[in-house]
């Protein structure tokens, strides 16, 4: 186990999200993120969200966040989380257009795909400028036919990314600064007399929040 202390003040729907957090500062340390690049993340689930606060606690400008007709709201989080846009893929033509229209014609300087889908990720890597980095966080068991000529004459560097100890501590300090409003995340809580119906929940309401937790104190 690991225990991560917290100031009493820290509200317990915020510190539950250390873990998820605690991936993606990892994710945004080995992309090499700097500050005032752009970013753009691929799907707004939990990881995603992540990604996006710590991407901004990084100093990335601006942050684009990528879902479909089905993450309305998830976005909508995404934007109270601080993202600068929002793209839903059903109302573009062209997402990759869209990413070089919001980056000035340049494209990505990052990308974090989260998805976990292989259109996504074939997406991500077409966001990048020349020279830029792709960080894979999702997972589909898929195998995926990459094109190696485009990644060498573009010279992308992609990277595979999960959970890394070191992630934990800036999680901490993210979630106690109290700069972002991490409880929006969190759609549900159960009692701890009720961890089995939440761990089977399919509860989470589209239109609330994301994740269902368990709050041994409620």
């Amino acid at each position: 186990a690991v225990v991560h202390k917290y100031e009493r003040n820290v509200d317990v729907r915020a510190a539950v999200l250390t873990e998820p957090l605690a991936t993606a500062m990892h994710a945004v340390r080995i992309s090499g993120l700097r500050p005032g690049e752009n970013c753009v993340i691929f799907g707004p689930g939990t990881i995603g969200l992540s990604t996006l606060v710590c991407a901004k606690y990084a100093g990335a400008n601006p942050v684009i966040i990528v879902g479909t007709h089905r993450d309305a709201h998830r976005l909508d989080i995404g934007r109270k989380l601080g993202a600068d846009y929002t793209i839903d893929i059903s109302k573009v033509n062209s997402v990759v257009e869209v990413i070089r229209s919001l980056t000035r014609g340049r494209g990505a300087d990052v990308v974090f795909e989260s998805a976990g889908s292989s259109e996504a990720q074939k997406e991500a890597l077409k966001s990048l400028k020349k020279g830029g980095t792709c960080v894979w966080i999702g997972l589909n068991g898929e195998k995926l036919l990459l094109a190696p000529d485009d990644i060498v004459f573009r010279e992308i560097t992609l990277k595979g990314s999960i959970l890394s100890s070191h992630g934990y501590a800036p999680a901490v300090r993210i979630i106690q600064s109290k700069r972002f409003c991490l409880e929006e995340l969190v759609a549900v809580e159960f009692p701890l007399s009720r961890v089995a119906e939440a761990l089977n929940s399919g509860g989470v309401q589209p239109e609330k929040g994301i994740k269902a937790v368990v709050n041994p104190w409620r």
